[in-house]
């Protein structure tokens, strides 16, 4: 068949499957490098739809999804996400694509109860109903879900899922590989034990924003296989449980945003070797970091890039140790109880881009060794005590500089001492600099 004709035929079919003009439709996705259809180079059949709208504001319209749609029987990818679809449901014709293999409805606006007709897709390995919560739509009942055999990604945030026994239903697929559940009102649905898991071969998991009110439950434990898990903005109450050591492959971690987890900053966490980012900000922990420091840095390979402590209870120095988290690119310890100085070991963190102090109780000098730090970009020392003396020695180096906030509470107990003439290698963006001696002349 010739090209041409192909391109005609697939014009007129995409008129027929779509309730207004395609135009603005049946053009190259703006979602990928892919054309918006593609055909079976052989047999000519439509394989994959690519309907992604480039608009992420839901601002592309068609009307309603025909029933025309099931004439593409050999379909197996279907992307209708970003768009603003005037139907109330998702329509039962996508019920009877059997050989669909992809379906991403992320905000397509479908509304009202999600039909257990999605079950007929047996062949199915990733679905996405993703949405924002203010669409409304529910699913009181998954029995539908484990029929979905092959399925290795699920997505169904922003979705009502009150009422639902998603944890029954998702255990039976035994496949699945990620797990997105945020902001679905499960307050009430988190059981802390579970008789039996059975998806262990999960990779990610995502229950954040659904305001749990329990303690971290214990059958997470089981997941073995997860690198990825988040858990927060939520209301978990309790301690960090000693089980985390079990989860060895977990790379990215997040319990922020849960102020009721009151326990001291867990030394065990530091087993966790393949830890890439750690998140546990505003979780009301305290005590110091000393041994989750001590035990992270003594892996020689220890891959941490991203520790975000902030908005805690945290005291007493910051330890030496951690000048051996080598990997790191973003520091976040804003508004804990640290105090003394930064250990002159922050030198050996080349590739640190981010580091937030302020507001702590730090009240002594800055190294000098923080003038090694050439990839920083932003840089918060605010709301503290400094006292010392600045060169420009700690600062020629800092050549990505983009923000630097320095600010002491006490009048002039930190001097700086830059030659007038001394043009920095850094282009600021954003300066702020109080109760500094500066002087006589604030530099060119």
């Amino acid at each position: 068949m010739a090209n041409h004709n192909l391109n005609f035929i697939l014009v007129f079919l995409l008129f027929s499957l779509f309730g207004s003009s395609p135009l603005g439709i049946f053009k190259p996705s703006s979602c990928s490098e892919d054309q918006s259809v593609e055909c079976n180079n052989q047999t000519g059949h439509v394989t994959k739809l690519n309907l992604c709208c480039k608009k992420k504001d839901n601002s592309c319209s068609f009307g309603e999804v025909s029933s025309s749609l099931i004439h593409l029987k050999y379909l197996n990818y279907l992307d209708l996400s970003w768009n603003n679809i005037d139907q109330v449901q998702i329509p039962k014709v996508f019920g009877i694509l059997e050989n669909l293999m992809y379906l991403c409805l992320f905000y397509a606006s479908f509304l009202g109860e999600i039909l257990p007709h999605l079950g007929n897709l047996s062949s199915l390995m990733h679905l996405d109903l993703h949405d924002s919560y203010s669409f409304g739509m529910k699913a009181e009942n998954l029995d539908w879900l484990p029929s979905l055999s092959s399925l290795k990604y699920l997505d169904m945030g922003g979705r009502n899922l009150t009422g639902a026994n998603w944890l029954q239903a998702v255990t039976m697929l035994p496949s699945l590989h990620e797990l997105h559940l945020s902001r679905c009102e499960l307050e009430h649905c988190l059981p802390p034990s579970f008789p039996f898991v059975n998806f262990t071969s999960l990779f990610v998991l995502d229950l954040s924003n659904n305001q749990f009110n329990s303690s971290i439950p214990q059958w997470l434990f089981n997941l073995m296989s997860l690198t990825i898990l988040d858990l927060s903005s939520n209301s978990l109450q309790g301690t960090i449980p000693y089980n985390f050591v079990n989860l060895r492959n977990l790379e990215h971690l997040d319990l922020s945003e849960n102020p009721y987890i009151t326990s001291n900053l867990p030394s065990f966490l530091g087993n966790l070797c393949k830890l890439k980012t750690l998140s546990l900000k505003s979780t009301n922990i305290g005590g110091n970091i000393d041994g989750f420091l001590d035990n992270f840095s003594t892996y020689l390979n220890n891959s941490m890039e991203s520790l975000d402590l902030s908005l805690n209870k945290l005291v007493g120095n910051i330890p030496d140790s951690l000048g051996r988290l080598e990997s790191l690119r973003y520091l976040n310890l804003y508004c804990n109880s640290f105090w003394g100085s930064i250990p002159p070991s922050i030198g050996n963190l080349s590739s640190l881009q981010q580091l937030d102090l302020s507001f702590n109780e730090m009240n002594e000098t800055i190294p000098a060794s923080l003038g090694q730090l050439s990839e920083l970009v932003i840089l918060d020392l605010s709301a503290n005590s400094w006292r010392g003396v600045i060169t420009e020695t700690q600062l020629m180096n800092l050549t990505r500089l983009e923000d630097f906030v320095l600010t002491t509470y006490t009048v002039h107990s930190l001097v700086f001492i830059v030659m007038y003439y001394w043009v920095p290698h850094f282009r600021l963006k954003t300066l702020e600099l109080e109760n500094c001696l500066i002087g006589p002349k604030f530099p060119v």
